[in-house]
């Protein structure tokens, strides 16, 4: 079964094709993570799931692996939830409370952890979601307001991915501006924290909710790799933080950034999906799992794309019904199915300096509106779509 709960050792185990995730309930009855990455025998792991401590400098060294933690006591790291509560306590102590495992189908099955403050009626529900063809797990968090005022709500990430054992760790990102996309990005992380983020709205060429860790040895076809994408399209941050005690924890979701909101009296919040997974053949082995993954679990159907051509690069801003039709014409007898007329079409735009998000057809350009160049309703079959060029 991919999702085990050994109730006399309190330890959760969850198990894809290729790889072991662990966490547990400790003596202080919050929430640690144990172990990523591949195959053991869970209970193993047992005896680590013990609160530790360093020095009375450092008394609660546990919470650095804390599994889902709120902010506020001797944490330090960043949260998994923030947040203020009527009488203006800002502390945040969550609690293991119970666990349930819901059985999907044949092969689905999905793991709800339950934690409550330990003094207020603020509930957090972490889901984890193995997906056992796809070496994958998903996770997100659900926070409950059982108060009977507004709670208001700083932080709330989908999940804390935490990675442990190595000597050195290297982040692979990408980033980027428009007509240089998504450019691969590596370096080290040391002690201390990196954020990447977008707070434009949108998830676009500049940055991407993706990351990937190794311990700086990893290539396309060998090494160990742990990595993530976030499932979400508006403001997003992804914080890596690698304490001196040699782990690093990786905290995502929706930015928090001038994103603060109420959640009043019986009202909940449901987090992004953070899908995480673990690759032992490199990057190349990661990039398979998470292309399946899209192909077979997020896009809206299985069958082929249909092929497509984009009169861009052939008449940038000099977009007129005439020359659209023409080209048009041409792309069919290529076996094109899908036409799309781009940046041009609206508005005063004739060079990228103005007219953007204007979306009234420029009549000069096509007189009869857009209906003029829809193919369909002349009979040929192939469609022409506009397309707005952000």
């Amino acid at each position: 079964m991919p999702i085990a709960y050994y109730e006399v050792r309190r330890l959760f185990e969850i198990r894809t094709a290729r790889s072991s995730y662990l966490f547990g309930v400790n003596d202080a009855g919050t929430l640690q993570h144990l172990y990523w990455g591949e195959p053991i025998d869970a209970p193993d792991a047992a005896e680590l799931l013990k609160s530790r401590s360093h020095s009375s400098f450092d008394a609660a060294v546990d919470r650095e692996t804390e599994e889902y933690g709120g902010w506020g006591g001797a944490g330090y790291a960043e949260p998994g939830l923030k947040a203020t509560f009527a009488d203006g306590v800002r502390d945040v102590r969550l609690v293991y409370c119970g666990c349930k495992i819901e059985h999907e189908g044949q092969d689905g099955e999905t793991l709800a952890v339950h934690l409550e403050d330990a003094h207020y009626a603020l509930r957090v529900e972490l889901r984890y979601r193995p997906i056992h063809r796809h070496d994958l797990i998903e996770r997100r968090a659900i926070v409950r307001n059982g108060e009977t005022s507004p709670v208001r709500i700083e932080q709330v990430m989908a999940a804390l991915w935490s990675v442990g054992g190595l000597s050195d760790y290297r982040l692979t990102h990408v980033t980027g501006r428009w007509a240089g996309e998504y450019q691969l990005r590596s370096a080290p992380l040391t002690e201390g924290k990196k954020t990447l983020e977008s707070r434009r709205g949108f998830t676009g060429p500049h940055a991407n909710p993706w990351f990937a860790l190794d311990d700086g040895g990893a290539s396309e076809t060998g090494g160990r790799v742990w990595f993530g994408a976030l499932a979400w399209s508006g403001n997003w941050k992804l914080a890596f933080e690698r304490t001196t005690f040699g782990g690093i924890r990786v905290a995502g979701g929706v930015n928090d950034f001038d994103g603060a909101f109420a959640l009043g009296p019986g009202e909940s919040y449901e987090s992004p999906v953070f899908v995480g997974g673990f690759a032992a053949g490199g990057f190349g082995d990661m990039s398979r799992k998470l292309h399946r993954y899209q192909r077979e679990e997020i896009l809206p159907g299985r069958a082929p794309r249909k092929v497509l051509y984009n009169s861009w690069e052939a008449t940038e801003f000099a977009v007129n019904v005439r020359d659209q039709l023409a080209l048009a014409a041409r792309a069919a007898r290529l076996g094109v199915e899908r036409f799309v007329v781009d940046d041009g079409w609206f508005g005063e735009r004739n060079s990228d300096r103005a007219g953007l998000g204007d979306w009234r057809v420029n009549a000069e350009k096509f007189p009869n509106g857009l209906g003029g160049v829809d193919r369909r309703r002349q009979g040929a079959g192939h469609g022409i779509r506009p397309l707005g060029r952000a």
